[in-house]
């Protein structure tokens, strides 16, 4: 069994700073329930550990804008379905342009 997650404040300004243990800890928390989220949508499972992987990788990328007062789960998930709505939104155009 996991240990229970910090709190997210805390979590948040260590991976703001850079620390790697940190942002393992909220992959490792938070990678399965995201998944699953992305395969709902997505119907596909290397499109969903495509879209976790990209959610996780945005979360270092932007780690300089996290917020210690929003919620890391929440956060997380809008990236998440930003992500979903661009595939999804990506992949209606090319069907539309196949039957052209």
């Amino acid at each position: 069994m996991k240990e229970p997650i910090m709190q997210d404040d805390i979590l948040a300004s260590s991976i703001r700073n850079g620390d790697i243990p940190s942002f393992t800890r909220v992959y490792e928390t938070y990678h399965a329930y995201l998944f699953r989220f992305a395969l709902r949508f997505l119907k596909s499972t290397e499109h969903a550990e495509e879209a976790v992987h990209d959610v996780f990788l945005k979360l270092w990328e932007n780690r300089d804008c996290l917020n210690n007062e929003c919620s890391l789960k929440g956060y997380l998930l809008k990236i998440c379905k930003s992500h979903i709505f661009q595939v999804l939104t990506r992949a209606g155009k090319e069907q539309a342009m196949l039957q052209v």
